[in-house]
């Protein structure tokens, strides 16, 4: 499912997350046992490298869905493509969360705001939603601090705002990991 951006607004500064259901780790992604993974990628449907590189490993099905949504035009930054994975696999949902427009660009933060607030509107419309039942947490990587070579001083308040927006309007959801990058 790709959900494209509508009229954004960025998210309004909120009270701060809920330390109980927000916490920034360090750590393997892929072993957080959260139900909802996020992928960074761009929209060209090229995941040859970095984290989105070992999505691709992990999620094989999850690719050509996510390429073909690049190719026909439909992820574009600003918007996710949100896919549900196989019954068994380590996670329920993978959110290709875009984070540039081409992997041969550097991330903006602008498109990580866009696309966070765009996912925000899913969150708060799906995770009731009888087939997202179970789906009670989330875990995100430092969007566009690797190889997009954006700041994670920049990056951190954006997924805090995002999970303090969240985390507010969705009381069955219980937990939001963020993984900071690596020392």
């Amino acid at each position: 499912m790709v959900i494209q951006p509508g009229t954004l607004s960025i998210l309004a500064p909120t009270t701060p997350a809920d330390p109980e259901r927000f916490q920034v780790v360090r750590g393997n992604i892929f072993l957080s046992g959260a139900d909802i993974l996020v992928n960074p990628v761009n929209c060209v449907g090229v995941m040859g490298a970095g984290l989105a590189r070992e999505f691709r490993y992990r999620f094989p099905a999850m690719f050509e869905p996510y390429a073909k949504a690049c190719r026909d035009g439909w992820l574009r930054p600003g918007g996710v493509h949100i896919w549900t994975a196989e019954p068994g696999a380590v996670a329920k949902y993978v959110v290709n969360l875009p984070t540039k427009a081409h992997w041969k660009h550097a991330s903006r933060l602008v498109d990580i705001q866009h696309s966070l607030n765009t996912w925000s509107q899913w969150v708060h419309s799906q995770i009731e939603a009888p087939e997202a039942r179970g789906a009670n947490s989330i875990a995100i990587p430092a969007l566009g601090c690797g190889l997009g070579g954006l700041a994670w001083s920049a990056v951190l308040p954006e997924i805090e705002r995002f999970a303090s927006h969240v985390l507010q309007n969705n009381p069955t959801l219980s937990r939001i990991l963020v993984y900071a990058p690596d020392a």
